[in-house]
């Protein structure tokens, strides 16, 4: 379990730092320069996309258009998806939907959707998704470093 907090860092950087580990993630919208060395948190390049209209995915007859923020990272160091010993190489793409969910009771949610695409170690589409609960205020984020 993880908080996440999301900033801007600039006109054109969404900046998302998790509490468990001290994780933090750029996300770029207008990048500039080259990626630098391969590494675990990679390259992620993000854009706006509309959803909710004929065509569009998750789209339907009669759904409101709504936004979501695509993000796809490469240029990752190999690793591992799962501490069971599921391996990523080099050649490993993510793409990732981050999806804003409004309940009725007044409840918002962040559902990140991962697919994980790897031509070396998987045979197919790697698909997991992660939900985050909006708190109210920042009281409940304390950050804490990874245990050796």
């Amino acid at each position: 379990p993880t908080r996440l907090r999301i900033s801007w860092q600039g006109d054109d950087v969404l900046k998302v730092e998790s509490d468990n580990g001290l994780q933090t993630r750029l996300l770029q919208f207008a990048p500039k320069g080259q990626p630098g060395p391969r590494s675990l948190q990679g390259w992620s390049v993000a854009e706006w996309e509309t959803i909710g209209v004929p065509g569009a995915r998750g789209g339907g007859r009669g759904a409101a258009p709504s936004m979501a923020l695509k993000v796809v990272t490469t240029n990752l160091a190999e690793g591992w998806l799962r501490r069971n010993g599921i391996a990523y190489s080099e050649a490993t793409s993510l793409t990732e939907y981050w999806d804003r969910v409004q309940f009725p009771n007044g409840d918002t949610w962040l559902v990140v959707t991962q697919y994980v695409n790897d031509p070396r170690y998987l045979t197919g589409e790697y698909t997991t998704s992660m939900n985050f609960k909006r708190e109210p205020d920042g009281s409940k984020w304390k950050p804490a470093p990874c245990k050796s």
